[in-house]
C-alpha cells in the first residue's frame, strides 16, 4: 500500500468547493479513463469540471500510447473540461496547456528544476513525471475540451523506472503538502479557465507572447542541452540553434 503525505482526493474536491475557483468537483473511486468518462457526461455538467479518479484501468496517453499508474492514490489522474463559446479549438492549443502545467508544477514545487519536452510532456531531469492528452467533443453545436493530465505524485509502475520519476521522490513531506498542492490546482485552473478567452481566434499571437517562455522550459530538457531552442514560430514550429523541427512532428 501507498504511504502519502495526504489526501489528495480530498484536497482537491475542497479547492473545488471554493467560490473563487470555478470549478465543479467529480471524484471517481476507479475508471477506465477519466477522458472517456468526460467525454460521455460533458452534457450533463453545469460548467468547468474536474474529474479525479484514484485509479484508470485503461488510462490514455498522447499518440495511442497508454497512462498506468501504480495503483490508487500513487498519480493524479485528471481531466479538465470545458465547453467551448468560439468552435473548435486549435491544436497548438497544447503547447499553451503544456506550459501552464510547467509553470504551475514550477510555482508550486520551486525546490525541483522541471523542463518540458514539446508539446506538453513534463519532466525532472530526463525522467518524465507528468504529460496531457488534450482531446475535443462535440454534441450539437457546443464544443468541450478535455484536458487530461497526469502526474507520478507518490510512484510509478516498476517497469517504466528507466523513464519515469514521481514527485515525491524529490520533495518528501515537507514539500508535498495539502498547501503545495492546493498552491499547484489553483494555479493551473485559474489559468486554465482563462485559455479560450487567451487564445481563441488569435493563436498566432498568443503563442508568440508565450515563445520567451516556452523557450525556457523546453530548454531545461537534456535533448535541448546541445542545440537548445531559439524561438517559436507563431505556427507553433520550433526554432533552434541548428535546424528547425515543424509543429506537425512534435
Amino acid at each position: 500500500m501507498i504511504e502519502t503525505n495526504f489526501d489528495m482526493f480530498e484536497v482537491c474536491g475542497r479547492v473545488c468547493r471554493k467560490p473563487s475557483f470555478g470549478w465543479d468537483f467529480i471524484g471517481l473511486e476507479e475508471v477506465e479513463s477519466t477522458n472517456e468518462y468526460s467525454k460521455e457526461k460533458c452534457a450533463d455538467f453545469k460548467g468547468p469540471t474536474l474529474i479525479v479518479a484514484k485509479h484508470q484501468t485503461k488510462g490514455k496517453g498522447r499518440g495511442g500510447k497508454t497512462w498506468e499508474d501504480d495503483g490508487p492514490n500513487a498519480s493524479f489522474l485528471s481531466t479538465w473540461t470545458v465547453d467551448l463559446m468560439g468552435g473548435v479549438p486549435d491544436p497548438r492549443w497544447t503547447l499553451g496547456i503544456g506550459l501552464y502545467l510547467f509553470e504551475a508544477l514550477s510555482e508550486a514545487f520551486r525546490t525541483i528544476r522541471f523542463g518540458m519536452k514539446a508539446p506538453n510532456d513534463i519532466y525532472i531531469d530526463d525522467k518524465k513525471v507528468g504529460g496531457i492528452l488534450v482531446e475535443v467533443s462535440s454534441q450539437d453545436d457546443v464544443h468541450y475540451l478535455h484536458v487530461g493530465v497526469g502526474i507520478n505524485v507518490y510512484s510509478y509502475p516498476a517497469d517504466m523506472g528507466a523513464h519515469a520519476t514521481h514527485l515525491n521522490a524529490y520533495l518528501g513531506s515537507s514539500g508535498l503538502t495539502a498547501e503545495t498542492w492546493t498552491h499547484f490546482l489553483e494555479f493551473f485552473g485559474n489559468r486554465l479557465a482563462h485559455l479560450e478567452a487567451k487564445a481563441s481566434g488569435q493563436e498566432s499571437k498568443w503563442i508568440e507572447r508565450l515563445s520567451g517562455r516556452l523557450v525556457d522550459a523546453l530548454n531545461r530538457h537534456p535533448e535541448h542541452q546541445s542545440n537548445p531552442v531559439k524561438s517559436i514560430k507563431p505556427n507553433g514550429s520550433l526554432v533552434l540553434e541548428k535546424g528547425e523541427i515543424n509543429w506537425l512532428d512534435l
